[in-house]
């Protein structure tokens, strides 16, 4: 159950059981940097998710598409408190330079995505709600988790 639970995207029957064993790796790290490292596989992994329920383009899976991208802030904040508290500790440069690798290459994936999330799941500069906007447009590009949280 545990493989075919790998490809489930919300709303499915097998959806929980992924995010229990995502949580249950997470709970398990044995540092900050494990725990930082498996956040950010978490949070990547809810960008693959918006990914497909875009793509699936139906209205069940569109409404889900809020709901991830939100999760994705909220891990990928969790990632980086992770990471940056492990670095403090450690000083080893990698995991900044791990953390901002993947900052870029969401940024990126956020600009692909833009045009196929809904415009309820859009961020809008100085609201705090939503996925925030690529770089390229005005406002914040990456806002303060506090502002996102429900």
């Amino acid at each position: 159950m545990a493989v075919a639970a790998q490809t489930a995207l919300p709303g499915e029957s097998l959806y929980p059981v992924k995010r229990a064993i995502e949580e249950a790796q997470t709970g398990i790290a044995r540092d900050d940097a494990t725990r930082g490292r498996a956040l950010l596989a978490n949070a990547r992994g809810r960008l693959d998710e918006v990914r497909d329920l875009t793509e699936r383009g139906n209205p069940a899976s569109i409404s889900a598409v809020d709901a991830t991208l939100k999760t994705f802030i909220d891990r990928a904040g969790d990632a980086s408190d992770a990471l940056l508290a492990a670095y403090a500790e450690t000083g080893d440069e990698a995991l900044i330079t791990e953390l901002r690798s993947f900052t870029a290459s969401s940024m990126d994936r956020l600009s692909e995505l833009e045009s196929e999330v809904p415009e309820s799941a859009r961020g809008e500069p100085g609201r705090g709600r939503g996925v925030p906007r690529p770089a390229s447009t005005a406002g914040p590009a990456w806002p303060a988790r506090s502002a996102v949280a429900p």
